[in-house]
């Protein structure tokens, strides 16, 4: 049974031996949906593939070992996209890990045991278990390959890398310098010390020994995600069925002090085994064990799961017992000093408190993209914003346009106004409404006045736009990204006014001063030639090679980052987000971050 994949190395072949021997899925997923102590006669495949999804199973592990799972239409739309994520995924790690060996870098794919496919491609982020001593060398390699650190969602020794193509996540990686969450759960000589192998199935995929796998699997499940869904329970089942060596399980789970933790989950997952597997295998001298030393909360607790008529998976877990049970494994582990229980104590109690609180601290930023109408300013626009906004960073989306607001158009209309007063008629016939905003045309404003006049209109209706849609959104900690901003303000001004000086320079020091200045400027570069092709209706080659020229000549002057538009869109786009990413990671720390020990200079002191 082939997976439908290819590698460089050889094609990857999954065996139902390698899946598990399960003879029968559809019953288990019956089960899931039992309702009344009855378990529903059939169900309807999107169903199905709904219970697959929050359970974590992918599609290709159902099609290489029940292919009947498979019949309806709707699953067989949904596995070619599911074959597609899969290439991609396993891709993008294929590159990271090629460059990682140039390096000397072992890296471990931790929660992976090897159950087929063994490159976890359902998971939100890819968990990369590497050696301390090479986190600075893999940031280097990771940000070389476009990839970009998100700190506002760092932990403890854990660091979020992603690489965005057309401001969509095409890869996340996750490193992990230690087997933990929040605090350390298993030493890393442990698994350094020759506990890891390759996958069988796939050549690039290096797990965790069945141990260590099974111990991840535990903690992970009990103190991390506090629920229990199908895929884990699949990944127990295989790893007891391997050689774990129970000595050094227990030694290891008792020196890091989750021992209550571990026992309660062993006996958790065999008894989901027993349910949903028709059989448990762990040993009936660990199950003894467990039983005898699991005593209090824990043992009514798991009496009390056992006792429930119906199952549903996932299975969730008490979040205040699993809560207890994660302090009491700080205050018992033995590697860690009393001052540092302490303070990881009072650590969790703060990020707790900001998780449930839903405090969302982020320190503010302005980013403008200006260009000739048709560089493709929007277009990039929208992608960095699609990019931050996969980040989970607040971000708002600003256009403007000189003349389009409700008060430049009665500015500008007083201004029309009166110059019929004053009989200016002829030098306004320049000024004119198109396609419901102000131009100039390509003629210049002859007279005095009504240049001045006009160019003032200008700046009282930028300044308030600004500060309306600008500054406020800044205020309150928001990425605020303007699709056309100062820069194109002022070309505006003086491609319309036909001034060199002057007004150029008065409008650029007096708007720099009332408006928020931007934290990063690029400016969108393409030669007329391919403007005129986008967009040959509005502007001559003369206007685009003057408006062009305005362009790169106030960007020098104003600092601004150069993009060449002649490549195509998507190669700008990861160019434009990467920087605007990395400038906004640089420093990223807050005060209400502080209070609540999250800054990354905290989590990773």
């Amino acid at each position: 049974m082939l997976l439908m994949a290819r590698g460089n190395e050889h094609n990857l072949r999954i065996t139902s031996e390698m899946t598990l021997k399960i003879s029968n899925l559809k019953p288990i997923v019956e089960l899931l949906e039992r309702k009344g102590g009855k378990i529903a006669a059939s169900l309807d495949s999107r169903e199905v593939l709904r219970i697959l999804r929050i359970n974590r199973i992918p599609l290709l592990m159902i099609e290489s070992n029940e292919r009947y799972i498979l019949h309806s239409h709707f699953l067989k739309r949904e596995l070619p996209r599911e074959k597609a994520k899969y290439k991609v995924a396993r891709n993008e790690y294929k590159t990271v890990r090629r460059e990682f060996l140039n390096e000397g870098i072992e890296n471990i794919l931790f929660k992976s045991t090897g159950l087929a496919p063994s490159f976890p491609y359902t998971s939100d982020n890819l968990d990369v278990l590497i050696k301390p001593s090479y986190q600075e060398k893999t940031r280097k390699i990771l940000q070389k390959l476009g990839y970009v650190e998100l700190r506002n969602v760092e932990e403890p020794q854990k660091f979020l890398f992603r690489r965005f193509r057309e401001g969509e996540s095409v890869s996340a990686i996750h490193l992990h310098t230690q087997i933990g969450w929040g605090v350390p759960f298993l030493d890393n000589d442990l698994i350094w010390n020759g506990n890891y192998r390759i996958s069988e199935d796939d050549p690039i995929v290096t797990i965790p020994t069945p141990m260590v796998g099974l111990l991840v699997t535990l903690a992970h499940t009990f103190y991390e995600d506090k629920e229990v869904n199908l895929l884990n329970l699949l990944r127990v089942h295989q790893s007891l069925g391997e050689n774990v060596n129970w000595e050094d399980a227990l030694s290891q789970v008792r020196e890091r002090g989750w021992l209550d933790g571990f026992l309660f989950s062993l006996l958790l997952y065999s008894h989901l085994e027993e349910k949903l597997l028709g059989e448990s295998r762990a040993p009936d001298s660990m199950i003894k064990y467990a039983s005898e030393k699991l005593s209090g909360f824990s043992a009514l607790y798991f009496r009390k799961i056992q006792d429930r008529d119906s199952l549903q998976m996932p299975l969730k877990i008490s979040f205040v017992f699993s809560k207890m049970l994660y302090y009491k494994k700080i205050i018992r582990d033995r590697n860690t000093r009393l001052t540092h229980k302490f303070y990881d104590i009072i650590a969790t109690l703060l990020w707790g408190a900001e998780l449930k609180l839903k405090v969302h601290s982020q320190p503010p930023m302005l980013i403008s993209i200006s260009g000739v109408d048709g560089s493709g300013k929007t277009l990039q626009s929208r992608l960095l914003l699609k990019a931050f906004r996969q980040c989970d960073v607040r971000t708002k989306y600003v256009w403007s346009r000189c003349g389009c607001s409700s008060f430049g158009r009665i500015v500008l209309g007083s201004g029309k106004a009166l110059s019929r007063f004053l009989r200016f008629d002829k030098s306004m016939k320049s000024l004119s409404l198109q396609n419901d905003r102000t131009t100039l045309g390509h003629q210049q404003l002859e007279n005095r006045f009504i240049r001045f006049f006009w160019t003032l209109a200008i700046i009282l209706e930028m300044t308030l736009t600004y500060n309306l849609k600008v500054r406020i959104p800044l205020l309150f900690g928001k990425v605020v990204i303007c699709d056309r901003y100062l820069l194109d303000a002022l070309v505006e001004i003086g491609f319309s006014t036909r001034e060199k000086s002057g007004h150029d320079g008065f409008c650029s020091t007096l708007l720099r001063l009332v408006t928020p200045s931007p934290n990063m400027s690029f400016l969108i570069d393409v030669s007329p030639r391919v403007v005129l092709e986008r967009k040959s209706e509005e502007f001559s080659e003369a206007d685009l090679n003057r408006q062009t020229l305005l362009y790169r000549e106030l960007g020098k002057r104003f600092d601004v980052i150069l993009v060449d538009a002649e490549r195509p869109p998507v190669e700008v786009s990861e160019d434009i987000v990467s920087k605007a990413l990395a400038k906004y990671y640089s420093d990223f720390s807050t005060l209400v971050k502080a209070i609540f020990l999250s800054n990354p200079a905290q989590l990773n002191r």
